[in-house]
């Protein structure tokens, strides 16, 4: 909460209890929502301030946005969770969050191999789940 309170001094922003509901619901299932996910999670906080809240989020860097066929996703960024990517299922839009040190050294590898200096990335791999392939898989009848 500490990284929180400071993100929201710098910019001039204050603890309101629609951005400390959000925040503290984003922080708590650890994963990327969507905003019916946030609105129902929320319930004591109107689906504006909300939409107004992750609008805030985004501009002041506190949140990533991922997106998942036409739907976005929110979800903190790598201050508050630990850095992680995405498998996105194309069919029923699960998602799960992978955590790869391999990976993550071939991204410093790649860039430094291209004199390049990142700032931050995101990888994202769209496919579909074990579930959703038994279900494509099956004949027609």
């Amino acid at each position: 909460m500490d990284s929180f309170s400071k993100i929201l001094k710098d910019n001039n922003l204050k603890i309101t209890h629609p951005r400390k509901v959000v925040f503290e619901t984003l922080l708590e299932r650890k994963t990327a929502l969507t905003i019916k996910e946030i609105t129902k999670a929320c319930h004591d906080v109107d689906r504006t301030s909300i939409y107004r809240t992750l609008q805030t989020f985004q501009q002041i860097g506190i949140i990533n946005i991922i997106n998942v066929g036409w739907k976005k996703q929110y979800e903190l960024i790598d201050v508050f969770l630990p850095h992680h990517h995405h498998l996105i299922c194309l069919k029923c839009h699960n998602k799960k969050s992978i955590h790869d040190e391999t990976l993550e050294a071939y991204i410093k590898e790649l860039c430094k191999n291209n004199h390049f200096q990142t700032t931050k990335h995101y990888f994202e791999i769209e496919g579909f789940c074990k579930n959703c392939q038994k279900i494509i898989a099956r004949p027609k009848i």
